[in-house]
């Protein structure tokens, strides 16, 4: 990056339709300037943009598309004229061909002629029934340079793939996000590429391959298969290695299309190849990529693979970067808005000194690809180094679904490891030998293994055949993965994939326990140590006591690890790591009742082994956390509501010191609630009030059982208008970060965004997108916009239950739900009468109630400090 280039910019934002002015810093370069074209009052909630040849600009948010009108030419926009407005969603994919305007939205890809205004509200042509609207269904369209449609779509459109028609397809069995070819009358359709999670937006590079920016595994953060946001060159037959919840291929797989770049976390959106000559020179020919979630866009250099960060939001004001379009006369245009944030359209250009003139347009830049009569797809130069051999046997197998396990490819995996010269040929080598036993991924519906191993942790460590052969041919595959871990020179991605393989071949032998240990002590990162501990889950052979000791120290270890070294965890880290545990039995009978005996057992962070524990170990575990306790500031709330949802006896002081801290009042009234009685009515009150579904319900059979009314709280200053007519009191008042910090952990918001039960999306970088009077209104309204990854669905039981939660597993047998207070409910196909999405947020309304305006304000502070 260009760190030594930036500099802050203040720039004035100015409200074009009302007049208002708001100040926002901006980091970015020294030669470039950011300036507001379009207000939220003109672009709301905008989503998409782009830009013709001749300089018109075409906005669509939430139910409209337009085109943006500059009357008086000073570069400002003063007026939408509408062009769609039946729309049921915001509209992606915006491009203009042929004078006709193309979008995604209303389940199909559709266009209007832009002959002239009237025409314009002409009804729009139906092209293609895709399925849209939600954020991972249909995105960006574009004509290509060869004259076909190619179109992106994300993981949530696998019903698509009964389009594709053409005779021989490459891709026989596409998965997941994918990149289709179209031909220009829409008739024929190809998966182009696969595996992706949900990349918004493309652009063509000129010899012929893609680039794209697609999502990273946000639930799976510091998870072994964790793949962050990354920029791809694709190419014709690529596969971007997106499998499973649980199984994700890394970058080195033979299949993967190149990695130009990767930002760890993020919301990729808009894709752009800079094809003029106006901004300065390290642009020319490289490309621009946005990203939603903090706030920023990006260049990349697709021949040095070098990165910049160009803009990036430093006051509150946000930008909540969508979309990304070249104008014709060389600036760049960047639109802001989503999940109903405020809506914005920006121009990039180079800063001008008072005597240089700006580069004159050059109407025909955009056109260079389209007169490249060459153009063919995915034929251009591959940066890749030379695979061995096993490459192509591993895409044929792939293409095919292997129903039983293929000795000869097999026999060949183990030639190649013999004769392998390279890191490449071994990874290709252990790779081959995957596939051949049926390929990574979840398990088959009647996998013969113990149920255990079925487990969603295991998809990267088990193939979908039983690995049933010959016990020579699997101890001869071991012998030489064995040898090659025990060489020092073997790099860290070669070494996690024989440690991968041993898993895979669920070895008898007792050695391979011994150097996968050996492997996992000479590592410090956490993350590769979980890795081993995996591996060492899958292997058929017993434990000696060494091993056992090495695999309960490793368990305390990886956690700590992780907190020390401020690497975050979400949603899947807990059931995955329960899952890892489980598995151990086999080896381990009484794994739970040795963890938590162990004498470093402890840190809050090994509440995370903790889950699903069979009852004495979770008591011996509660003992263990209260015996460490002077009171409840050496216990973090989630242990101390850990500790009271045991039986364990827990001394009345604690219990009231835990009642005195708001922090702490979730465990306090979980305590009492064992056995309420009268004189505690009053804490009870207060509980059944609580914003907590589990503990209001307690609290209120409690209160019925001792014969107490319930006297429902008036609110205090609570409904949404009242505290939005606050909102400018409280956008005054000077913030405490610290005090801030509290509210946020008492007010069990930390609970759903920042923990290993999240429900929540991470609110990392939700200063860069939304402003202070955006979070409060999101905090008192949270169902006014609910982003379709966070819906919760509703579920009515045929004994009448109506159960609301997030859907985090779904199959022919039922679906499992993650409920608003952390439980995991079950509900079998049989009993579902209905299930719809929930209207309403799991985030529950009132949370701010009895807070003053100046706690609201720290809470406000700390939220736009993350």
């Amino acid at each position: 990056m260009r760190l030594l280039a930036k500099l802050i910019c203040l720039t004035m934002l100015f409200s074009l339709n009302s007049g208002r002015q708001a100040l926002a810093q901006w980091m970015l370069p020294a030669d470039l300037v950011i300036e507001l074209v379009a207000d939220d009052e003109l672009v709301p909630d905008c989503t998409n943009l782009t830009c013709d040849l001749q300089g018109n600009v075409f906005v669509a948010g939430p139910g409209y598309i337009g085109r943006l009108l500059d009357e008086d030419r000073n570069g400002l926009y003063e007026r939408r004229h509408s062009l769609v407005e039946d729309l049921t969603h915001g509209a992606h994919g915006l491009t203009v061909d042929d004078n006709r305007l193309y979008y995604v939205a209303n389940n199909g890809v559709w266009s209007i002629p832009l002959e002239n205004e009237s025409a314009a509200n002409s009804a729009p042509t139906l092209h293609l029934p895709i399925t849209t609207g939600g954020e991972h269904d249909a995105h960006a369209i574009r004509r290509g340079p060869d004259g076909f449609w190619y179109l992106i779509a994300g993981n949530g459109t696998s019903g698509m793939f009964e389009l594709q028609n053409v005779s021989a397809p490459l891709i026989p069995r596409p998965r997941a996000g994918a990149i289709w070819r179209i031909s220009s009358d829409w008739q024929q359709r190809e998966v182009w590429a696969h595996g992706f999670r949900n990349a918004f937006d493309f652009d063509f590079q000129p010899e012929g391959s893609i680039i794209t920016f697609d999502s990273d595994g946000e639930r799976d953060v510091s998870l072994p298969w964790y793949r962050p946001t990354r920029v791809y060159q694709v190419r014709y037959g690529n596969d971007a290695g997106w499998l499973s919840r649980s199984w994700k291929r890394p970058n080195y797989d033979p299949d993967m299309p190149l990695v130009l770049a990767d930002f760890g976390r993020g919301s990729p959106t808009g894709v752009l190849r800079y094809t003029h000559t106006r901004l300065p020179s390290r642009f020319h020919g490289g490309v621009f990529v946005l990203d939603w979630t903090f706030g920023r866009l990006y260049f990349v250099n697709t021949e040095k693979l070098t990165t910049e960060l160009v803009i990036e939001a430093a006051g509150n004001a946000g930008f909540a970067a969508t979309d990304i379009a070249l104008h014709p006369d060389g600036r760049l245009l960047v639109s802001i808005g989503g999940r109903g944030s405020r809506g914005g359209l920006f121009s990039l250009d180079v800063r001008q000194s008072e005597e240089s003139q700006p580069n004159s347009p050059d109407l025909n830049q955009r056109q260079e690809a389209h007169s490249n009569a060459g153009w063919q797809v995915g034929t251009g130069p591959q940066p890749r180094q030379r695979r061995s051999t096993a490459a192509k046997r591993i895409a044929n197998l792939r293409a095919r679904d292997v129903a039983q396990v293929e000795l000869g490819e097999l026999q060949l995996a183990l030639t190649i490891m013999q004769a392998a010269q390279s890191d490449n040929d071994w990874i290709d080598s252990v790779t081959l030998m995957c596939e051949a036993l049926g390929g990574l991924g979840p398990a088959q519906q009647r996998d013969g293994r113990r149920v255990e191993q079925q487990a969603a942790v295991f998809d990267g460590y088990r193939t979908k055949l039983t690995p049933q052969f010959s016990l020579e041919l699997n101890l001869q595959l071991t012998e030489e993965l064995l040898g090659c871990l025990e060489q020092t020179t073997a790099s860290d991605d070669l070494r996690r994939e024989l440690v991968r393989g041993l898993a895979v071949l669920e070895t008898p032998s007792s050695v391979a326990a011994q150097f996968i240990v050996r492997d996992m002590q000479n590592t410090e990162d956490p993350t590769e140590k979980l890795h081993r501990l995996i591996a060492l889950a899958r292997l058929n052979s017993p434990f000696t006591e060494a091993t056992i000791a090495a695999v309960l120290a490793a368990m305390i270890e990886i956690p700590v690890k992780v907190q020390q070294l401020g690497l975050k965890v979400d949603s899947n880290w807990t059931p995955r790591l329960a899952e890892c545990r489980a598995a151990f039995r086999t080896q381990i009978p009484e794994i739970d009742q040795r963890l938590v005996e162990h004498p470093h057992f402890g840190s809050p962070t090994h509440l995370v082994w903790t889950e699903a524990m069979s009852k004495p170990a979770r008591q011996v575990a509660a003992r263990t956390y209260l015996a460490g306790t002077r009171g409840a500031n050496q216990l973090s709330p989630t242990v101390a509501e850990f500790i009271a949802g045991t039986d364990l006896e827990i001394p009345r002081s604690v219990i009231d010191d835990w009642l005195a801290d708001e922090m702490y009042h979730v465990a306090g009234w979980k305590a009492l609630l064992r056995a309420p009685k009268l004189n505690d009515a009053r804490t009870l009150q207060a509980a059944a009030n609580s914003f907590n579904p589990e503990i209001r319900d307690l609290a209120l059979n409690a209160l019925e059982q001792l014969n107490v009314p319930f006297v429902q709280k008036e609110s205090n200053e609570s409904s949404i208008q009242q505290w939005l007519e606050a909102s400018a009191a409280i956008q005054l008042l000077e913030g405490n970060l610290a005090e801030g910090s509290q509210l946020f952990v008492a007010r069990q918001c930390s609970r759903c965004h920042d923990s290993a039960k999240a429900l929540g999306p991470s609110l990392a970088g939700i200063a860069k997108r939304f402003s202070r009077t955006d979070l409060l209104i999101a905090t008192v309204d949270p169902s006014r916009s609910i982003s379709d990854r966070y819906r919760a669905n509703q579920i009515l039981t045929d004994a009448g239950q109506l159960v609301t939660g997030m859907k985090i597993y779904e199959s022919v047998d039922g679906i499992t739900l993650m409920t608003a207070d952390a439980r995991t409910v079950r509900v079998n196909a049989d009993e579902i009468v209905r299930s719809k999405y929930s209207t309403q947020s799991l985030m529950p309304t009132g949370l701010l109630d009895e807070l003053t305006h100046q706690q609201v304000a720290d809470l406000l502070a700390y939220l736009s400090s993350l």
